[in-house]
């Protein structure tokens, strides 16, 4: 039975080399890639693609491991200063074997540490304060975390329909962040994300979520007996609560009946809209304002006029939410487009969401840095993205 194995990663700039030991090869590559030990700063600077890694042996016991470790170590004379290897090997151990087993550090100590380490590589002392990365560089590191994922055909789909990280993960329901971790196999989809994506693709998921590593793609779920609430069911009387809950706080009766007459449920609505579904629950119960693009697409869907359909049984007038009260109309549509968010701009501009949005309702003034950024992403001219309808 194998154990675990002796590899030695070797950088091509400078011929310095590092030996290691791991029971998981793909986890400890990517540790070396986002750690802060000597051989992960050397990676990290120099880029992965100029290492080269060699599998020296493969060991059935710790035991076997250690030795071996030692013995590659000084074989390849990899020890610092003449390699990564700060140590002989064969020494990090678990359990017993450690020099700390059994001792703990007392409060002071801990004390000490959390004041030493407070605030450090923040603010001023920061060695990138007061920087920016380039948009060529925000570009690189986004094809660098983009290229992780073994769901090739799913990133091919993503730019055919030019839609980005944070915009497929509003459609799906989920927050980016959760959505880049799947994407980039530190989560499992589910088989909810599995309809979402068949549904906002149109392609089977056999297709979108095929491995270029081989791998089966395995989809979590709770239902049939995982789900807590399997071989139950909900008294009449809990539905029609539940169903009074979701749909009967809505003051847009006139929307809710066009949808009824139509047989849309709002997952349909949101599909048909290009929203999540909690953003378009929210709306409908009236605790966000719909924006100018969600009314033309209501009155788009149903053919009604969208006064009949924006009528609140509370009285209350509807006024759209701000992007529709921007100056900029050319680059608003341009935006509109490309599925981006403010959020997403902000990042590619390197500002806060809330600097951006303040942008575009003229409160404050985009720079010269700005729209030249903007041309370059957006593929228009300056002019006819700086024209305001004032």
């Amino acid at each position: 039975m194998i154990y675990g194995i002796i590899y030695k990663i070797t950088n091509a700039l400078c011929g310095l080399s590092y030996v290691g030991q791991t029971v998981n090869l793909k986890r400890r590559i990517y540790q070396h890639r986002t750690g802060d030990q000597f051989i992960d700063k050397a990676i990290q600077r120099d880029g992965w693609e100029n290492f080269t890694l060699d599998i020296l042996a493969v060991c059935n016991s710790k035991e076997e491991l250690n030795e071996k470790e030692v013995f590659y170590i000084a074989y390849y004379n990899c020890k610092f200063p003449n390699g990564y290897n700060l140590t002989d090997g064969g020494e990090g151990l678990p359990g017993e074997s450690n020099p700390f087993y059994g001792r703990h550090h007392t409060e002071e100590t801990k004390a000490i540490l959390r004041e030493k380490n407070l605030g450090r590589n923040c603010g001023e002392d920061h060695y990138f304060y007061g920087q920016h990365h380039t948009l060529e560089r925000c570009l690189v590191f986004s094809e660098k975390h983009r290229g992780e994922t073994p769901y090739k055909n799913l990133l091919k789909e993503m730019e055919r329909l030019q839609l980005t990280y944070t915009a497929l993960a509003e459609r799906m329901g989920l927050t980016q962040p959760a959505l880049s971790m799947k994407i980039r196999d530190k989560l499992s989809f589910t088989e909810k994300d599995a309809e979402n994506l068949v549904i906002i693709f149109d392609r089977p998921i056999e297709y979108l979520l095929q491995r270029d590593d081989g791998l089966p793609t395995i989809l979590t779920s709770r239902a049939g007996e995982k789900n807590p609430f399997f071989g139950k069911h909900h008294t009449g009387e809990n539905r029609t609560k539940f169903s009074k809950m979701n749909r009967g706080e809505s003051p847009y009766k006139n929307l809710l009946k066009e949808m009824d007459e139509l047989h849309i449920t709002y997952r349909g609505l949101t599909i048909l809209m290009g929203v999540s579904i909690v953003n378009i629950s929210r709306k409908m119960r009236g605790e966000r304002n719909f924006t100018a693009k969600d009314i033309a697409k209501l009155v788009e869907i149903f053919g009604c006029p969208a006064e009949y359909l924006m009528a609140r049984d509370d009285g209350i007038v509807v006024t759209p939410s701000n992007r529709g009260k921007t100056p900029f109309k050319n680059l608003a549509k341009e935006l509109d487009k490309r599925n981006m968010t403010y959020t997403a701009l902000g990042k590619i501009l390197g500002v806060t969401h809330q600097t951006i949005s303040d942008k575009m309702h003229g409160k404050k003034r985009f720079t010269e840095k700005d729209w030249a950024k903007l041309s370059e992403i957006l593929n228009c001219p300056v002019e006819y993205l700086m024209q305001r309808d004032e």
